[in-house]
């Protein structure tokens, strides 16, 4: 026991051959390394992934910055401007994603201050959904949106709307041109459902996942596939239930459901 660390936690006692009152205590001992062992490699996944994702946009940075400065040497710079604009855009998106893996750290270590009060779960969709609106609109979506005209829930305000937002941006940014998009909210459960015919079954599971995305090719740059880790977490903390399903061929759906006022 004293021989295993972080380098090898793939190590195991030996179960067999035990004396009866051992036996069991090797075999939870073994669990346990199993569930360390787990976590330390979905650590080392999301810190290669957190290299790999950082990469790209610091090597454009770095070319931007080469090219600019041949020019400017040679006299040839007619546009400094545009290369600024190229810096500034590509510094922005490593600002987001420096952000969120640290909202997101934060989250996992208990860091984020909840404040829970009465809120009208009504408005907080609303407030939500309006930015998205005229996007989705370009994109031709069928959009319905389904709410009574109140209701009260406890929760934090702040983090729920991150949830939610988060979620709105998703089904719009994946949902097929002229495809379709609600948003139903009954008593405490909020759902929003999107045509979507990538994810199958199978993928629900890895959605939490921070990094993952069902085809890199196809994603948006601007998305690093991390929201969905982060509004788990947020989920967690607030005693949000979430479930992901398939509720037909090409729908998915995520429902929300919200504790009541104590």
């Amino acid at each position: 026991m004293r021989s295993i660390d972080f380098d090898t936690l793939g190590n195991r006692l030996p179960e067999e051959n035990l004396p009866v009152e051992l036996a069991p205590l090797a075999r939870r001992f073994n669990e346990a390394l199993a569930r360390l062992d787990r976590g330390a490699q979905r650590e080392i996944r999301f810190n290669a992934n957190v290299a790999h994702e950082l990469r790209t946009p610091v090597a454009e940075l770095r070319a931007i910055a080469e090219v600019g400065l041949q020019e400017a040497r040679e006299g040839a710079l007619e546009s400094p401007a545009s290369y600024f604009e190229d810096a500034t855009e590509l510094a922005e998106r490593m600002a987001r994603l420096v952000d969120t893996i640290s909202s997101l750290n934060r989250t996992g270590l208990g860091r984020e201050l909840i404040e829970v009060s009465e809120a009208d779960l009504v408005k907080l969709v609303e407030r939500a959904w309006r930015p998205h609106e005229d996007r989705a609109a370009g994109r031709g979506l069928n959009v319905r949106i389904q709410l009574p005209d109140e209701q009260l829930i406890a929760t934090d305000v702040s983090l729920a709307s991150a949830i939610m937002t988060n979620l709105i941006v998703n089904a719009v940014s994946h949902t097929p041109q002229g495809g379709d998009l609600t948003i139903t909210l009954k008593e405490n459960c909020l759902t929003i459902a999107n045509t979507n015919h990538d994810l199958r079954e199978a993928d629900l599971p890895h959605l939490f996942e921070p990094f993952w995305q069902k085809d890199a090719s196809r994603s948006d740059s601007a998305h690093f596939g991390i929201g969905m880790a982060l509004g788990d977490a947020y989920a967690r903390l607030l005693r949000i239930e979430v479930r992901l399903s398939i509720a037909t061929p090409g729908r998915f759906e995520v429902a929300l459901i919200f504790p009541w006022p104590k």
